[in-house]
Formats: C-alpha cells, sequence, structure tokens
C-alpha cells in the first residue's frame, strides 16, 4: 500500500516480483552443482549489458508513457525505468553475475532520490543504506570471482 498511495505504481508491482525472484533464486543457488561447490560469481560480456540496458530502457518508455497516460503516477518514467533495470539486477543477482552490483548503484541512488521526494524518508533511508552496502557486496563477489579463476603461470 506505501508506493501505491505515493502513486509509484511500477514499484509496487517490483516487490510482487522480488517474491517469485527469491523462489527462483533460492532454487538456483541451491541445486545441483550449486549446491555442492556453491554457484560460481561469473562476468557477462559488455555486449550483453548493452542489449539489456537497451531493452530496459525501451520498456522504461513504453511504460512510462503507458502510466502517464492512463494513471496518476508521480515520475512515471524514472519509477519504470528503476523498476524495469531492479527486474533485469535481480536476474543477474540470481546468476551470480558480477555486474549486478554497478546496476544496483544505480538502481538504489535513483530510488533514494524519488522515495524522499515522495516524502518516504524512511524508505529513502533503507535505499541509502543499501547503497552504502553495495561496496561489501561488490568485493566480496569481486574475490569470489578472482579466487575461482585458473592461476597464469
Amino acid at each position: 500500500m506505501l508506493f501505491i498511495d505515493a502513486r509509484l505504481y511500477m514499484e509496487a508491482v517490483l516487490n510482487v516480483f522480488y517474491f517469485g525472484m527469491a523462489v527462483y533464486g533460492w532454487t538456483v543457488w541451491t541445486s545441483g552443482v550449486a549446491r555442492d561447490a556453491g554457484l560460481p560469481v561469473v562476468r557477462w560480456p559488455a555486449r550483453v549489458h548493452i542489449g539489456a540496458i537497451t531493452v530496459v530502457v525501451l520498456l522504461a518508455l513504453v511504460n512510462g508513457a503507458l502510466l502517464s497516460r492512463y494513471t496518476d503516477a508521480w515520475y512515471p518514467y524514472i519509477d519504470s525505468l528503476t523498476t524495469w533495470a531492479a527486474i533485469w539486477t535481480t536476474f543477474l543477482v540470481a546468476r551470480k553475475v558480477l555486474e549486478n552490483w554497478w546496476y544496483w548503484l544505480a538502481i538504489d541512488a535513483a530510488s533514494a532520490v524519488i522515495f524522499w521526494a515522495r516524502e518516504l524518508p524512511l524508505t529513502a533511508l533503507l535505499f541509502v543504506f543499501y547503497v552504502m552496502l553495495i561496496p561489501v557486496g561488490l568485493v566480496s563477489w569481486t574475490r569470489d570471482y578472482r579466487g575461482r579463476q585458473p592461476a597464469r603461470t
């Protein structure tokens, strides 16, 4: 109800999505090889990220236009952009893709500003806290990624 009351409709939808992705992520992280050795942190090529960012921006433009035209949404384009980006980034987390941390940095910083502007100070502070945690995750996952790389001779 918080995001509905703030007229940030895509944020409300995003929270429903997170529940489904939590189940998916748990399944991926605890199945097969992942259960025995831990799902390895991987990196994806820049072309994948460029393609994904392009799709996210296009979806946000269409979604923002629809919200702008048919609802009373606040910040329909930014709300759509952060939501579609968070959907993509949550998938990256489930697959343990290292670059997810850079996406979260942009998403969480933008979200903190949006929530502050919509007079949701506690939610904004939560997202500031998330931003402060990002270096911890990035360092940990980078260390894990480098530790699984073959030794150079």
